[in-house]
Formats: structure tokens, sequence, C-alpha cells
């Protein structure tokens, strides 16, 4: 089985750091996905399903744990990784 990820920080090279690591270690991943804010991520997850949700907690806008009440609203079963 395949998932798909997203991470979510307000820091670009985090974002990209950890999409580069996470897509080279071989986990079953079939997406992995990038924001730079939450209401980007929350948006995008109206679109799609995300299995795998990685956050940063502090965000400015909307924080980490204000996105993932919203996400659980939309896919409850998604699971949920913070960044601190």
């Amino acid at each position: 089985m395949m998932y798909t990820l997203m991470i979510v920080d307000d820091e670009k090279r985090i974002v990209r750091g950890l999409a580069q690591a996470i897509q080279s270690s071989g986990l079953p991943l079939s997406e992995v996905c990038g924001f730079h804010s939450a209401s980007e991520a929350l948006e995008a997850m109206t679109r799609q399903t995300c299995d795998i949700l990685l956050s940063d907690i502090r965000m400015p806008e909307m924080d980490g744990l204000a996105l993932i009440a919203a996400v659980k609203k939309l896919h409850p079963a998604c699971g949920v990784i913070f960044l601190t």
C-alpha cells in the first residue's frame, strides 16, 4: 500500500529538505507535497486526500493545531506528525 504525505512549514528550506529526505528514504509513499502555509495545505486537502500530515506547530495566520482540527473534519483518518 502506498501513502500520500503533506509537509507544512512556513520555512521553505525546511519543506524542501524534508521532502528530499523523505522521498529518498524508500518509504511507501506515492506522493509527497509541500506547502508553506496552513491555508494552502487546507485548500489542497479539500481537493485531495492525505494519509499523513507532517506540520509545524508555529506558523503565521493559522497554526498547526488549528490546521489539524480542520483537517480532521475533512479526513478523520489522516495521521499527524508535528514538527517543533
